[in-house]
Protein backbone atom coordinates (compact mmCIF):
# COMPACT_ATOMS: atom_id res chain seq x y z
CA UNK A 1 0.00 0.00 0.00
CA UNK A 2 2.61 2.50 0.76
CA UNK A 3 3.45 2.21 -3.05
CA UNK A 4 0.21 3.20 -4.22
CA UNK A 5 -1.04 6.75 -4.38
CA UNK A 6 -2.54 8.63 -1.37
CA UNK A 7 -6.59 8.03 -1.58
CA UNK A 8 -8.86 10.83 -1.74
CA UNK A 9 -11.96 9.09 -0.13
CA UNK A 10 -13.11 6.41 2.14
CA UNK A 11 -14.34 4.46 -1.34
CA UNK A 12 -10.71 4.51 -2.87
CA UNK A 13 -10.31 1.35 -5.31
CA UNK A 14 -7.48 -1.16 -4.57
CA UNK A 15 -7.07 0.53 -0.74
CA UNK A 16 -7.17 -1.96 1.88
CA UNK A 17 -6.25 -1.30 5.51
CA UNK A 18 -3.96 0.24 7.79
CA UNK A 19 -3.13 -1.23 11.21
CA UNK A 20 -1.67 0.90 14.05
CA UNK A 21 -0.42 -0.62 16.90
CA UNK A 22 -0.42 2.49 19.36
CA UNK A 23 2.43 1.04 22.27
CA UNK A 24 4.17 3.10 24.94
CA UNK A 25 7.45 4.04 23.30
CA UNK A 26 10.01 1.14 24.59
CA UNK A 27 7.35 -1.21 24.50
CA UNK A 28 6.84 -3.82 21.66
CA UNK A 29 4.12 -5.57 20.17
CA UNK A 30 3.27 -9.00 21.95
CA UNK A 31 3.13 -10.01 25.21
CA UNK A 32 -0.64 -9.80 26.67
CA UNK A 33 -3.46 -9.39 24.48
CA UNK A 34 -4.45 -5.46 23.90
CA UNK A 35 -7.63 -3.82 23.33
CA UNK A 36 -8.69 -3.69 19.31
CA UNK A 37 -10.70 -0.95 17.70
CA UNK A 38 -11.59 -1.30 14.31
CA UNK A 39 -13.30 1.12 12.12
CA UNK A 40 -13.44 3.07 8.11
CA UNK A 41 -10.58 5.05 7.67
CA UNK A 42 -12.81 8.21 8.76
CA UNK A 43 -13.00 9.97 12.24
CA UNK A 44 -17.28 8.76 12.07
CA UNK A 45 -18.43 6.50 15.15
CA UNK A 46 -14.77 5.46 15.74
CA UNK A 47 -13.08 8.72 17.02
CA UNK A 48 -14.80 8.96 20.36
CA UNK A 49 -13.31 5.91 21.34
CA UNK A 50 -9.94 6.57 19.44
CA UNK A 51 -9.59 9.57 21.51
CA UNK A 52 -10.73 7.77 25.20
CA UNK A 53 -7.91 5.42 24.43
CA UNK A 54 -5.18 7.81 23.29
CA UNK A 55 -6.40 10.18 26.51
CA UNK A 56 -6.15 7.65 28.76
CA UNK A 57 -2.67 5.77 27.49
CA UNK A 58 -4.38 2.95 26.88
CA UNK A 59 -2.46 0.18 24.63
CA UNK A 60 -4.27 -0.30 21.59
CA UNK A 61 -4.70 -1.62 17.99
CA UNK A 62 -5.89 1.00 15.55
CA UNK A 63 -7.45 -1.01 12.64
CA UNK A 64 -8.09 1.03 9.69
CA UNK A 65 -10.60 -0.27 6.57
CA UNK A 66 -10.99 1.31 3.18
CA UNK A 67 -14.35 0.19 0.98
CA UNK A 68 -12.48 -0.90 -1.75
CA UNK A 69 -11.09 -3.74 0.97
CA UNK A 70 -13.59 -6.82 -0.02
CA UNK A 71 -11.68 -9.22 1.85
CA UNK A 72 -11.04 -7.06 4.85
CA UNK A 73 -14.95 -6.49 4.63
CA UNK A 74 -16.20 -10.31 4.63
CA UNK A 75 -13.37 -11.02 7.36
CA UNK A 76 -14.54 -7.98 9.57
CA UNK A 77 -18.54 -8.26 8.74
CA UNK A 78 -18.07 -11.88 9.62
CA UNK A 79 -17.03 -10.89 13.39
CA UNK A 80 -18.93 -8.59 13.75
CA UNK A 81 -22.62 -8.58 15.59
CA UNK A 82 -24.28 -6.25 13.43
CA UNK A 83 -22.45 -6.89 10.59
CA UNK A 84 -20.67 -3.53 10.75
CA UNK A 85 -18.49 -1.22 11.91
CA UNK A 86 -17.24 0.08 14.27
CA UNK A 87 -16.30 -3.37 16.01
CA UNK A 88 -14.24 -3.83 19.51
CA UNK A 89 -12.55 -6.72 21.29
CA UNK A 90 -10.46 -7.48 24.43
CA UNK A 91 -8.75 -9.26 27.27
CA UNK A 92 -12.09 -8.63 29.48
CA UNK A 93 -14.31 -9.88 26.64
CA UNK A 94 -12.85 -13.57 26.32
CA UNK A 95 -11.61 -14.61 23.21
CA UNK A 96 -13.58 -14.09 20.13
CA UNK A 97 -15.84 -11.72 21.60
CA UNK A 98 -16.42 -8.37 19.75
CA UNK A 99 -18.42 -5.96 20.82
CA UNK A 100 -20.89 -3.70 18.51
CA UNK A 101 -22.37 0.11 18.31
CA UNK A 102 -20.37 2.71 19.02
CA UNK A 103 -22.65 3.89 22.21
CA UNK A 104 -21.97 0.27 23.84
CA UNK A 105 -18.39 0.34 23.39
CA UNK A 106 -17.67 3.64 25.16
CA UNK A 107 -19.64 2.77 27.71
CA UNK A 108 -17.45 -0.58 27.90
CA UNK A 109 -14.56 1.13 27.86
CA UNK A 110 -15.65 3.89 30.59
CA UNK A 111 -16.00 1.15 32.93
CA UNK A 112 -12.85 -0.93 32.07
CA UNK A 113 -10.41 1.70 32.01
CA UNK A 114 -8.84 3.18 35.34
CA UNK A 115 -10.86 1.55 37.86
CA UNK A 116 -14.14 2.85 36.08
CA UNK A 117 -13.14 6.48 36.66
CA UNK A 118 -14.49 7.48 33.93
CA UNK A 119 -18.13 6.72 34.23
CA UNK A 120 -18.37 8.74 37.80
CA UNK A 121 -18.22 8.83 41.09
CA UNK A 122 -21.36 8.29 41.89
CA UNK A 123 -25.02 7.60 40.41
CA UNK A 124 -25.45 11.20 39.97
CA UNK A 125 -21.93 11.90 38.46
CA UNK A 126 -22.69 9.16 36.10
CA UNK A 127 -26.28 9.96 35.33
CA UNK A 128 -24.35 13.56 34.21
CA UNK A 129 -22.30 12.17 31.95
CA UNK A 130 -24.86 10.49 30.73
CA UNK A 131 -26.85 12.95 30.04
CA UNK A 132 -23.91 15.10 28.28
CA UNK A 133 -23.08 12.47 25.98
CA UNK A 134 -26.66 12.51 24.67
CA UNK A 135 -26.74 15.72 24.53
CA UNK A 136 -23.41 16.17 22.30
CA UNK A 137 -24.59 13.08 19.94
CA UNK A 138 -27.70 14.78 19.24
CA UNK A 139 -25.36 18.36 18.32
CA UNK A 140 -23.55 15.71 16.12
CA UNK A 141 -26.45 14.25 14.37
CA UNK A 142 -28.36 17.60 13.67
CA UNK A 143 -25.47 19.26 12.56
CA UNK A 144 -26.75 19.85 9.60
CA UNK A 145 -29.21 22.22 11.02
CA UNK A 146 -26.55 24.82 12.27
CA UNK A 147 -26.67 25.85 7.80
CA UNK A 148 -30.30 26.96 8.04
CA UNK A 149 -31.39 29.90 8.86
CA UNK A 150 -35.12 29.00 10.30
CA UNK A 151 -33.41 25.70 12.34
CA UNK A 152 -30.34 27.51 13.59
CA UNK A 153 -31.81 28.65 17.04
CA UNK A 154 -33.29 25.24 18.12
CA UNK A 155 -29.94 24.04 17.38
CA UNK A 156 -28.37 27.10 19.73
CA UNK A 157 -30.66 26.22 22.04
CA UNK A 158 -29.28 22.58 22.48
CA UNK A 159 -25.98 24.12 22.60
CA UNK A 160 -26.65 26.39 25.40
CA UNK A 161 -28.16 23.60 27.41
CA UNK A 162 -24.70 22.32 26.70
CA UNK A 163 -22.88 24.89 28.02
CA UNK A 164 -25.12 25.14 31.45
CA UNK A 165 -23.98 21.39 32.20
CA UNK A 166 -20.59 22.74 31.84
CA UNK A 167 -21.37 26.18 33.42
CA UNK A 168 -22.56 23.69 36.51
CA UNK A 169 -19.53 21.40 36.58
CA UNK A 170 -17.97 21.24 40.13
CA UNK A 171 -14.15 22.31 39.06
CA UNK A 172 -11.73 24.67 39.54
CA UNK A 173 -12.50 28.24 37.80
CA UNK A 174 -11.92 28.05 33.97
CA UNK A 175 -9.72 24.77 34.06
CA UNK A 176 -12.48 22.05 34.60
CA UNK A 177 -14.29 19.68 32.47
CA UNK A 178 -18.17 18.29 32.16
CA UNK A 179 -16.57 15.82 34.79
CA UNK A 180 -15.40 18.30 37.19
CA UNK A 181 -11.57 18.75 37.50
CA UNK A 182 -11.19 15.38 35.40
CA UNK A 183 -12.91 14.32 32.03
CA UNK A 184 -15.67 11.75 31.86
CA UNK A 185 -17.29 9.55 29.14
CA UNK A 186 -19.31 12.42 28.48
CA UNK A 187 -16.30 15.05 27.59
CA UNK A 188 -15.33 12.51 24.53
CA UNK A 189 -18.79 13.05 22.76
CA UNK A 190 -18.59 16.98 23.75
CA UNK A 191 -14.91 17.85 22.77
CA UNK A 192 -15.56 15.51 19.36
CA UNK A 193 -18.97 17.57 18.47
CA UNK A 194 -17.60 20.69 19.48
CA UNK A 195 -14.49 19.73 16.84
CA UNK A 196 -17.51 18.82 14.10
CA UNK A 197 -19.00 22.39 15.02
CA UNK A 198 -16.18 24.52 14.63
CA UNK A 199 -15.15 22.72 11.05
CA UNK A 200 -18.73 22.77 9.71
CA UNK A 201 -19.57 26.45 10.92
CA UNK A 202 -16.56 27.83 11.84
CA UNK A 203 -16.20 30.93 14.89
CA UNK A 204 -19.85 30.12 15.36
CA UNK A 205 -19.36 29.23 19.03
CA UNK A 206 -17.99 32.41 20.00
CA UNK A 207 -20.63 34.26 17.29
CA UNK A 208 -23.17 32.80 19.44
CA UNK A 209 -21.79 33.66 23.16
CA UNK A 210 -21.24 29.94 23.62
CA UNK A 211 -17.69 30.88 24.63
CA UNK A 212 -17.55 28.40 27.54
CA UNK A 213 -18.27 25.64 25.41
CA UNK A 214 -15.46 26.90 22.69
CA UNK A 215 -13.10 27.55 26.02
CA UNK A 216 -13.90 23.71 26.83
CA UNK A 217 -12.81 23.04 23.37
CA UNK A 218 -9.40 24.33 23.71
CA UNK A 219 -9.01 22.99 26.60
CA UNK A 220 -9.14 19.42 25.56
CA UNK A 221 -7.63 19.72 22.84
CA UNK A 222 -4.40 20.90 24.55
CA UNK A 223 -4.63 17.54 26.63
CA UNK A 224 -1.22 16.43 26.12
CA UNK A 225 -1.82 13.02 24.55
CA UNK A 226 -5.32 14.24 22.49
CA UNK A 227 -2.66 17.02 21.47
CA UNK A 228 -0.16 14.73 20.30
CA UNK A 229 -3.13 12.52 18.20
CA UNK A 230 -4.63 15.14 17.06
CA UNK A 231 -1.23 16.45 15.27
CA UNK A 232 -0.45 12.64 14.24
CA UNK A 233 -1.29 11.46 10.68
CA UNK A 234 -3.21 9.11 12.43
CA UNK A 235 -6.05 11.45 12.63
CA UNK A 236 -7.43 11.53 9.23
CA UNK A 237 -9.54 14.77 7.91
CA UNK A 238 -12.95 15.10 8.13
CA UNK A 239 -15.12 14.03 5.04
CA UNK A 240 -17.54 16.14 3.07
CA UNK A 241 -20.78 13.75 4.66
CA UNK A 242 -19.21 14.27 8.27
CA UNK A 243 -20.09 17.63 7.43
CA UNK A 244 -23.40 17.14 6.91
CA UNK A 245 -23.80 20.77 4.52
CA UNK A 246 -27.55 20.73 3.24
CA UNK A 247 -25.81 21.97 0.00
CA UNK A 248 -23.48 19.19 -0.04
CA UNK A 249 -26.02 16.34 -0.14
CA UNK A 250 -24.86 13.17 1.16
CA UNK A 251 -23.51 10.70 -1.39
CA UNK A 252 -20.75 7.56 -1.29
CA UNK A 253 -18.62 10.26 -3.16
CA UNK A 254 -19.06 12.84 -0.50
CA UNK A 255 -17.09 10.66 1.96
CA UNK A 256 -13.93 12.21 0.15
CA UNK A 257 -11.59 14.24 3.00
CA UNK A 258 -11.56 17.69 2.91
CA UNK A 259 -7.50 18.09 3.28
CA UNK A 260 -4.92 15.46 1.63
CA UNK A 261 -3.92 12.41 4.04
CA UNK A 262 -0.67 12.25 5.04
CA UNK A 263 -0.80 8.92 3.47
CA UNK A 264 3.38 8.41 3.24
CA UNK A 265 3.58 9.03 6.97
CA UNK A 266 1.06 6.76 7.84
CA UNK A 267 2.04 3.80 5.68
CA UNK A 268 5.68 4.06 7.38
CA UNK A 269 4.43 4.39 10.80
CA UNK A 270 1.79 1.09 10.43
CA UNK A 271 5.12 -0.80 8.60
CA UNK A 272 6.31 -3.20 6.24
CA UNK A 273 5.56 -6.62 8.64
CA UNK A 274 1.97 -8.59 8.14
CA UNK A 275 0.30 -7.21 10.19
CA UNK A 276 1.88 -3.70 10.45
CA UNK A 277 3.15 -2.60 13.50
CA UNK A 278 3.67 1.20 15.01
CA UNK A 279 5.13 2.01 18.23
CA UNK A 280 3.40 5.55 19.30
CA UNK A 281 5.04 7.45 22.01
CA UNK A 282 2.85 8.07 25.03
CA UNK A 283 5.34 9.66 27.26
CA UNK A 284 3.60 12.20 28.45
CA UNK A 285 2.12 13.93 31.58
CA UNK A 286 -0.99 13.14 32.88
CA UNK A 287 -2.79 16.14 33.39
Amino acid sequence: MAGEGAPTGLFAPQVGSLTFRVRPLGELPGGSPVVRIEYWGIQGLGEEARLLLEDAGVPYDDVRYWAGDEEGRADWAARSPTGQLPIYSGPELGEGVYLAQSRAILRHLSRHINGGALMGEDSPAMARSDMVMETARDLRDKLGTAYQEDKLPKYLDLARGLQKMLGEADGDAGEYYFGGRAPLLGDYAAFQSLQLLESARPGMLLASGLDGLEAFRKRFAARPRVAAYLASCRHVPLTQNELQDPSRPWSLEAFSYLQPLRWTEMCELAGTTEPPVALISMDVPDT
